[in-house]
Formats: C-alpha cells, sequence, structure tokens
C-alpha cells in the first residue's frame, strides 16, 4: 500500500495513532502532527515500511517511539522529526532482531526518557542524518 501527499493531525491510537502496519506500506510526502498513542504515535510497524520525504511534529507516546516503534524492517529517507516524545526512543525505537536505516533525516528537539532520538534493540544503519 502507497500512502502519499498526506495529513494525520490529532489521532489516537494505542499502537500506532496514525497508522499501524502490519504488512508492507510506502509512505511519501506526509506530514504527522500531534499524534498520540501508547507506541507509535504516528506510526507502528510490524511488516515492512518505507518513509521519504515526510514530517513528523509533535507526536507523543507514552511508551515507546514517539514517531515510530519497529517491529520489522523499516527504512527512513530524507524526512523532518521536531519536538516528538516518548518514554524510550523520542522519534523511533527499534525492536529486539528489527532493523532500521535512517539515511537524510533531521532530527530536531525529540525528547525520551532513555534515547532522545533512537531508542535501539535491533540493527541501525544511520548515515548523513543530522
Amino acid at each position: 500500500m502507497t500512502v502519499s501527499g498526506s495529513n494525520f493531525i490529532s489521532n489516537y491510537g494505542n499502537q500506532g495513532g496514525a497508522i499501524n502496519n502490519v504488512a508492507s506500506l510506502t509512505v511519501t510526502a506526509c506530514n504527522f502532527n500531534g499524534n498520540t498513542a501508547y507506541g507509535g504515535a504516528a506510526i507502528h510497524n510490524t511488516g515492512n515500511l518505507y518513509v521519504s520525504s515526510s514530517n513528523f511534529n509533535g507526536n507523543i507516546a507514552t511508551s515507546g517511539g514517539g514517531a515510530i516503534v519497529n517491529g520489522n524492517t523499516v527504512i527512513i529517507i530524507n524526512s523532518n522529526f521536531i519536538a516528538n516524545s516518548s518514554n524510550q526512543g523520542g522519534v523511533i525505537q527499534n525492536k529486539s532482531g528489527d532493523q532500521a536505516a535512517l539515511n537524510y533525516n533531521k532530527f530536531i528537539g525529540n525528547s525520551a526518557v532513555t534515547g532522545n532520538v533512537i531508542y535501539n534493540l535491533g540493527t541501525i544503519n544511520a548515515t548523513n542524518n543530522w
């Protein structure tokens, strides 16, 4: 499935305030603002997730992944993460045995009790992020 050019604002869910992905998902040029959840305030992923050219602003998770919880495979390219927060991983919580690739992203003002940007229990490859 592909989601493109969409806005997800002030949504709430237990796992994924805006999206709970269990299959294959591509997200391009989307905005996720002010979403809340127990885990993965914007996206909770247990499938294969590809995110590009998207913005994640002010999302809040009470457990992990202020923006994204990854429970399988995620690739995130050329996206902005601003002022997201959670208990573990202000931006992303990468679970045990799972894989994340982060390239050419901006991380500004994110916060968490553990890992202001990333809380990693799996494998992460990150290049050219700031």
